[in-house]
């Protein structure tokens, strides 16, 4: 997949869940939000993108090039 077609894939998943967020159930949207505190760092669209994506660690290319 080339980097346009994930960009345009990423925000069709983050529209589609903003889109969401009016019919979710409290535990829907805790489950949401407690997932984008692992990644304060980072904005909220990816923030987003990284819940969607089922995330539970990452690394700028800068300290993947440090770890490994």
């Amino acid at each position: 997949m080339r980097n346009k077609e994930i960009s345009a894939n990423n925000q069709k998943m983050v529209s589609e869940l903003l889109d969401h967020v009016q019919n979710m159930s409290i535990n829907e949207y805790k489950e949401i939000l407690d997932s984008m505190a692992l990644f304060r760092n980072y904005s909220h669209s990816n923030q987003i993108i990284l819940h969607l994506a089922g995330a539970s660690q990452v690394a700028g290319y800068k300290q993947w090039q440090k770890e490994y």
